[in-house]
């Protein structure tokens, strides 16, 4: 009975043996499994964790570029606003420019026209003043102071203010020889008839009314 007693405990303690490696294995199996699932959830995390931040990156790339795009049109908008205000600036300075020149325009044609009505004015004057002569000298006549002459003639008219008149001399076959304008000053003009040869002549004098004198040349 000893012997077999012996026997049976050498059995059950290799029982219990294998056993006890057994639940070791186990323990080490479900450590090892659970040591490959920290690793694995470890890993996962990272991957996740990594991911994350090359999205993060990515958005944040994403926005840089957006930012920088948006910079690039506002920076254009300026650009674009600063070329309008340069035109609208050149078309201003255009307007005024034409604004100037029309004024310097109107006041070259103002200045015309006052020019004009001035020397309307002048030669209404004028034309009044002659006039008022003509119509003067319808009241006095010409004449001689000496007849015969010789190289000149001395006539004398009658008006108090100095004229110019129109003299006309012609010999007795009606033949024009001398036409001229004297002046008479203080009522008295000279007139050179040296080229005249010796005859009888006679001068129409242009004044109102016209004067005809008879003179004899030696």
């Amino acid at each position: 009975l000893a012997p077999n007693c012996s026997y049976f405990f050498s059995v059950v303690k290799e029982e219990i043996k294998e056993e006890v490696i057994s639940e070791e294995q186990e323990e080490e199996i479900e450590n090892q499994k659970e040591e490959q699932q920290e690793v694995l959830f470890e890993e996962n995390q990272e991957k996740e964790i990594k991911e994350e931040v090359v999205l993060v990156e990515q958005e944040e790339e994403a926005e840089g570029q957006q930012e920088e795009k948006e910079g690039i049109l506002v920076e254009e908008d300026q650009e674009e606003i600063k070329e309008e205000v340069v035109l609208v600036e050149q078309e201003e300075e255009t307007e005024d420019d034409q604004e100037e020149q029309e004024d310097i325009l109107v006041e070259g044609n103002q200045e015309e026209e006052i020019k004009e009505e001035v020397v309307l004015e002048e030669q209404e004057v004028q034309r009044q003043y002659e006039d008022k002569q003509l119509l003067d000298l319808q009241s006095y006549s010409v004449s001689l102071l000496e007849n015969p002459v010789v190289d000149q003639l001395n006539l004398q008219l009658n008006y108090p203010v100095d004229v110019n008149l129109n003299i006309d001399i012609y010999d007795t076959t009606e033949r024009l020889v001398l036409k001229r304008e004297v002046a008479f000053i203080q009522g008295e003009s000279v007139v050179d008839i040296s080229s005249l040869p010796a005859s009888t002549y006679f001068i129409i004098v242009d004044s109102c009314p016209i004067s005809v004198l008879k003179f004899v040349k030696f």
